[in-house]
């Protein structure tokens, strides 16, 4: 019989200073996926930052492929259905590839939630400088 190798599709790791706190959760695309890897990648990212009551979320994208566009929409309305998202701050880590841009900017466009900021980077240390500042106060 043919051995069969997994690959994982993703990792997820706890990020924290002190031993009794999270400071951001860091969730990697270890490979390309398929639409239903995808969906399910995601989901798992999303509830467990919920379940952790991570406030500050890292998506590393890089190493994985351009979603197709029916996973842009589907993106979009499970964040929006997600009652009780304790993420404020969502920084992507995102390749060169512009199509990967125009579909996380896609995304974006279609979300509405309020009280989410998201930022895109092409290194991991710039986004992690950028999760742990303060967020900007606005006028009002």
């Amino acid at each position: 019989m043919p051995e069969t190798s997994f690959r994982p599709a993703y990792q997820i790791v706890f990020v924290g200073i002190s031993p009794t706190s999270i400071d951001y959760m860091k969730a990697s695309w270890l490979r390309p996926v398929s639409s239903e890897e995808y969906r399910e990648g995601t989901q798992v990212f999303y509830q467990q930052a919920m379940a952790h009551h991570v406030s500050r979320l890292l998506i590393d994208s890089v190493r994985t492929n351009v979603p197709v566009v029916a996973d842009m929409h589907w993106t979009s309305n499970y964040i929006n259905s997600l009652q009780n998202l304790t993420v404020n701050r969502l920084a992507r880590l995102l390749s060169d590839d512009i199509f990967h841009a125009l579909f996380v900017e896609s995304v974006e466009e279609g979300l509405q939630v309020p009280n989410l900021q998201i930022m895109y980077f092409r290194n991991e240390q710039d986004a992690v400088k950028w999760l742990m500042s303060e967020p900007e106060k606005t006028l009002g």
